[in-house]
Formats: C-alpha cells, sequence, structure tokens
C-alpha cells in the first residue's frame, strides 16, 4: 500500500505545482482516483511541508507553494473572486445607511454584472458560493456584525458600513 501512496505522491505534487492550488476534488477527478485517496495523499504532503491547506467554508484549498493570502488562494480557484474587492466595493458604496446585509451570493451577482459572464469553478456553483462565503469572513473580518440564516440555508452577513469602508481603504492605500 505504501508503494501506491508513494507513486501516487509524485503525481499529486506535480499536477498540484502545474495548477498551483487545487482541492482534493479537482485532483481525484484528474488522476482518476477517490476523494479520500486524494484527501489523505494532500495530508501527507502537507505534513511533509510540500503542501499547503488553506480553508474556504467547508472546502480545503491546497497550494503546492505559499500564497500571499488566502484571497490569492480564492482567485485561483475561481478567477471571478480577483474582481471580488470591486464588487465588494459597490455594495458598499452605494449602502444608504449605517449597516447592510451582504450574502455570498451578492457578491457573485456582482462579479457576474462587473465582468458580464456567469462566474464559474471546476467544482461548480457550491464551492464557488463556499469560496465567496470565507472570502467575505476573511475580507470583512472586523465589520461582521452578526450573522443570519435565510431558510435556503444560505449565510448573510450584517455588516458595519463604516467599518467595512474603512477596511477597503485600508488595503487600497
Amino acid at each position: 500500500m505504501w508503494r501506491r501512496v508513494a507513486a501516487r505522491r509524485g503525481e499529486v505534487l506535480d499536477l498540484l505545482n502545474q495548477l498551483r492550488c487545487a482541492t482534493a476534488g479537482v485532483l481525484a477527478r484528474r488522476l482518476a482516483i477517490s476523494h479520500m485517496q486524494a484527501y489523505y495523499i494532500l495530508s501527507v504532503l502537507e505534513r511533509q511541508g510540500k503542501a499547503l491547506r488553506y480553508k474556504t467554508g467547508r472546502t480545503h484549498v491546497w497550494c503546492a507553494s505559499p500564497v500571499s493570502s488566502p484571497m490569492e488562494a480564492y482567485a485561483i480557484i475561481s478567477p471571478c473572486l480577483k474582481y471580488a474587492d470591486r464588487a465588494l466595493a459597490r455594495l458598499i458604496g452605494g449602502a444608504r445607511g449605517a449597516v447592510i446585509t451582504i450574502a455570498p451570493g451578492d457578491i457573485i451577482k456582482e462579479i457576474e454584472r462587473l465582468l458580464r459572464i456567469r462566474c464559474a469553478t471546476p467544482l461548480g456553483r457550491p464551492h464557488l458560493m463556499a469560496a465567496a462565503r470565507a472570502w467575505l469572513e476573511s475580507r470583512l473580518d472586523g465589520a461582521i456584525i452578526g450573522v443570519r440564516k435565510k431558510k435556503t440555508k444560505q449565510m448573510q452577513f450584517v455588516v458595519d458600513v463604516k467599518k467595512a469602508r474603512e477596511r477597503l481603504a485600508a488595503t487600497v492605500v
């Protein structure tokens, strides 16, 4: 068994270096192995220091080399999330009150309006929403007042507009 894992470890590492960042599901599909096998091999690579794990919602993203921030890992998974800062600035800029409610779907819809395309990820829409949720949590860390859940189980973040504008302005400068 260890020989098979050792052989697969090289294949997984090569593919991970090629993709820069990926999830266990993407690697499993590309290498025609099970999700659990890919996850196990990635965990072994992480213990050896050859891969880094970033948590995006309930999804783990594995990168071959360190990224400067979790935002970069999200942008690698879905190129649409590169434009999430602009979309968030438009949502926050259009707020009239002191508090605004933002859902991960709102960010995705705003990015789609900006780019005039439908955002996608190799894993599908649920993983894109999970990545957007994790991105929002990390981006608006001090500005989130509360969290609500809709009947559709989608999370909504109650955001202090003033603090959010300060956070956005601090990273732009």
